[in-house]
């Protein structure tokens, strides 16, 4: 049985840099280290439920 590629944790490039894949929450409520969630057409954090949708480039 194969594992599956964990997608959401941040990696760690050759320079010993880490880059995160989800953005931050912005909100001061959050505080520091709540991510957002990824959706197809939008980012959404589900402790404030902040949201930013994505326009598309023809709309």
């Amino acid at each position: 049985m194969q594992r599956e590629l964990i997608t959401h944790m941040p990696t760690v490039d050759d320079s010993g840099k880490v880059q995160r894949l989800r953005k931050e929450c912005p909100n001061a409520e959050c505080g520091a280290g709540t991510f957002m969630a990824n959706h197809f057409d939008r980012h959404y954090c589900g402790k404030c439920g902040l949201t930013y949708v994505y326009q598309k480039a023809g709309a």
